[in-house]
């Protein structure tokens, strides 16, 4: 197919609508980029289309390249693109990955374009250093500190079953849209086992062309890969504060079927998040991401010597390299008890 037959598919499908007032070596990135956006909008869950808008107005939108024409970008212009920002690696994969898609919206239609080494690219490219905190697991004293002012001093019971909920996760290293999908049919308390084969997804209402109409939408969703649908043992602490969310809802007379429910909405991603913020303020706990919880889960079995195999399967991996490079943390509280445990070994 050539580039006339291509375009006039698209124009006639409603694919894309601005080609026709370019030549073939005059559209600029930020025109290329809308028709494959637009492209991908019947293709990709809608979350998706959310976090590569996001990574395009961060980085693209206010940019000299966004502008610039498509057919002259170079192995250089996206050096000095790049240069201009510090990444994380999963930043930089994400602002490169718009970057190829882009490229290969062209290429599969016909267009000629520079080819790009990315090794070489990559090669200049500067990236953040993780904060080595990152690295460490939430400490046993901080987690023992938030189960009794949970549970004994009901420091925050507005959001008690949230909170619960919370808790309930260093029990079971579910993934934060996967623990506000949790609902009592996923639970078997006769043979102590949770199952999860969904995920709660967050993401923004669009039109025809692409835009954002300002509304949220949240959805009961399959679980983020195929891995994620799993059964986890239930531990007796996990037993403990599953029970206590039951006494929890019944004493205030909830009848919603999900755990994380606080009387008038069911309690989802931004919400949870919310809750552990507002729970460590309160607690005077150093605060961590939610995702945390589910990287402590891991490093704690991982410390006994659970094997990594079994690991990678309670909290829903594929790939061990994953689980291994990214979800094993230090488990000590501090370095002074990691000295002490090293002193004691050599």
């Amino acid at each position: 197919m050539n580039t006339e037959q291509w375009i006039n598919i698209g124009l006639k499908n409603g694919i894309i609508d601005n080609f026709d007032t370019f030549d073939d070596f005059s559209m600029s990135f930020c025109d290329v980029y809308k028709s494959w956006f637009n492209n991908k909008m019947g293709s990709v869950r809608p979350q998706t289309l959310d976090r590569i808008e996001t990574t395009y107005k961060k980085y693209y939108k206010n940019s000299f390249l966004n502008d610039y024409n498509v057919f002259d970008i170079t192995d250089d212009i996206l050096i000095t693109f790049f240069n201009n920002y510090y990444f994380t690696k999963r930043e930089y994969t994400r602002a490169k990955q718009i970057i190829l898609g882009v490229f290969d919206f062209l290429i599969i239609r016909d267009y000629k374009i520079n080819s790009l080494n990315w090794k070489k690219i990559s090669s200049y490219v500067p990236l953040h250093k993780f904060n080595a905190k990152s690295k460490w697991a939430v400490p046993d004293k901080d987690i023992e500190y938030l189960f009794n002012s949970v549970i004994n001093d009901k420091v925050y019971f507005l959001k008690q079953s949230g909170c619960l909920c919370l808790l309930l996760n260093f029990s079971l290293g579910l993934r934060i849209g996967e623990l506000a999908s949790l609902t009592w049919d996923c639970i078997d308390f006769e043979n102590k086992v949770l199952y999860v084969d969904s995920s709660v997804t967050k993401h923004y209402e669009r039109n025809e062309s692409g835009e954002r109409t300002g509304r949220v939408l949240y959805s009961i969703d399959t679980t983020k890969t195929e891995s994620g649908i799993r059964s986890i043992p239930l531990t007796d602490k996990a037993l403990y504060v599953l029970n206590l969310i039951l006494e929890h809802h019944k004493n205030m007379g909830y009848h919603s079927p999900f755990l994380a429910y606080d009387g008038r909405n069911v309690i989802f991603l931004r919400s949870l998040d919310r809750t552990l913020r507002r729970l460590c303020f309160l607690t005077g706990v150093e605060y961590f991401e939610s995702h945390r919880i589910r990287k402590t889960f891991a490093s704690k079995l991982h410390r006994k010597g659970v094997p990594l195999k079994t690991i990678s399967f309670l909290i829903g991996h594929s790939d061990l390299a994953t689980t291994e490079k990214n979800y094993i943390l230090n488990t000590f509280d501090s370095m002074e008890q990691l000295r002490l445990e090293i002193n004691k070994i050599v």
